[in-house]
């Protein structure tokens, strides 16, 4: 549930970027929301378990 509210905010702070219309572009984008959400996740669970 975190990862996906990571992703969606992540998604929604791209969305005032011009429009990815390469197929480059699209992978960096998709790349880094998938990310980001990985890094919070991590985050979480070090502090969780100590």
């Amino acid at each position: 549930m975190l990862a996906a509210a990571v992703s969606h905010a992540m998604r929604r702070v791209l969305v005032v970027l011009p429009p990815v219309t390469a197929v480059r572009c699209q992978l960096a984008t998709a790349a880094a929301g998938l990310l980001v959400a990985g890094v919070v996740a991590y985050g979480v669970s070090l502090a969780l378990v100590g």
